[in-house]
């Protein structure tokens, strides 16, 4: 009896153990984004956003919490991938639509200062381009998209015929650039 008893301590502490290690990994922290009460979720975001590019394991699972019932792990989430550089995760969810001009200009800002600028990112721009309802957001995305030079006159053409003047300016301005046209005086 006195074995059965001791057997069951060690299995127990054994456990308790195997817990404490698991705990606060990134395996840990992609289940709590998956399956956790609202406040477990929230909580992974935060620290998978604190994480950076250290935690691009976990950029899928960011992506599906993006669409999480919850804003504020929706946010999080998005910008834990903001600050991974997961481009393409960003890209393949809804983030574009849900996103503020704030978030929106962080991402911009942060590709057209990413040197050399980077591949995975340029379906990003197109999508903010051609889709975000903030001109200044457009905007922003169109001179980004002059550091991909040739890459990105398709894009830049299909946006040439914005709704909104200023964003047609600066796509003319940017394919001037990239095709080595001098500006026309006026714009």
């Amino acid at each position: 009896m006195v074995w059965i008893i001791a057997g069951q301590s060690a299995l127990l502490v054994l456990l308790v153990l195997l817990f404490l290690i698991w705990k606060g990994t990134t395996s840990e922290m992609i289940w709590q984004l998956k399956h956790g009460s609202a406040g477990s979720r929230f909580k992974a975001a935060g620290d998978l956003a604190l994480s950076g590019p250290n935690a691009m394991e976990t950029a899928p699972a960011l992506r599906d919490a993006v669409d999480d019932p919850d804003p504020q792990v929706q946010r999080l989430a998005a910008d834990a991938l903001l600050r991974m550089r997961a481009w393409s995760e960003l890209n393949s969810c809804d983030w574009v639509r849900k996103a503020d001009v704030y978030s929106i200009t962080s991402a911009t800002t942060d590709i057209a200062n990413t040197y050399p600028a980077p591949l995975e990112a340029l379906p990003l721009l197109q999508n903010v381009l051609l889709n975000y309802p903030e001109p200044g957001a457009r905007q922003q995305a169109a001179m980004t998209l002059g550091r991909y030079g040739e890459r990105a006159v398709p894009i830049l053409m299909a946006a040439s015929d914005d709704r909104d003047p200023t964003v047609r300016s600066w796509v003319q301005t940017v394919l001037d650039q990239i095709q080595g046209r001098p500006p026309l005086r006026g714009r």
